[in-house]
């Protein structure tokens, strides 16, 4: 069984389309998932910086792709209704969508291209990190010490097999839901529809 962690191919400074940050929306509800810390940072730098709602799509890029990287806070990455479509007719679940607009667009090659509609996309936690294989000490209270990492074992985290939920889209119990990873069938519909700035990169599994 071959897992993969999706992210962007090319991010900021490549011919894609890149995003600078964003303003808040109406609704996010995906805040709530990656931790208080992380949280706060975000609401406490929209509070000094209040941007209008959605993308700023920074300058630079001349092509839109069906990942938008986002340099700059949660989510990391968006995706095209092309990705999300192309999942569900091929019967994959997708825990939970959140329309992600585009306010400005400062890329003068772009301005004249009609973008396709982004989503921030989710998926329901279904595997458990193997620590000990990624290379973390355990403690005395039976917790990995994240700070004390091998340094001989960078990369990405190892995961469990035998704790995996069965789903074609998931994200590590320990992470947030928008660290999305995926089964080989995902990797093999996006090189059949042909899509465009998404990156599969194999992780290790135990």
């Amino acid at each position: 069984m071959k897992f993969f962690r999706i992210t962007d191919e090319i991010g900021y400074g490549g011919k894609y389309a890149w995003a600078s940050g964003y303003g808040t929306l109406p609704e996010m509800p995906y805040l709530n998932e990656i931790g208080e810390d992380f949280r706060s940072s975000m609401l406490g730098f929209w509070d000094m910086n209040p941007y209008p709602p959605g993308m700023n799509v920074d300058r630079g890029g001349s092509l839109w792709g069906d990942c938008i990287s986002v340099t700059l806070g949660w989510p990391h990455e968006c995706y095209s209704g092309i990705v999300i479509r192309d999942l569900l007719e091929a019967g994959i679940d997708i825990w939970r969508t959140t329309e992600m607009p585009i306010a400005k667009i400062l890329a003068k090659r772009l301005q004249k291209k009609t973008p396709p509609e982004y989503f921030v996309v989710e998926a329901e936690r279904g595997i458990d990190i193997d620590y000990v294989a990624s290379g973390f000490p355990i403690g005395p209270d039976g917790k990995p010490e994240l700070r004390k990492r091998n340094p001989a074992m960078k990369g990405a985290l190892a995961l469990s097999l035998a704790s995996w939920n069965g789903n074609d889209l998931f994200s590590p119990k320990t992470l947030a839901t928008l660290t999305l990873h995926c089964t080989e069938k995902i990797k093999l519909l996006a090189e059949e529809k042909g899509w465009t700035n998404v990156k599969f990169t194999e992780v290790p599994v135990v």
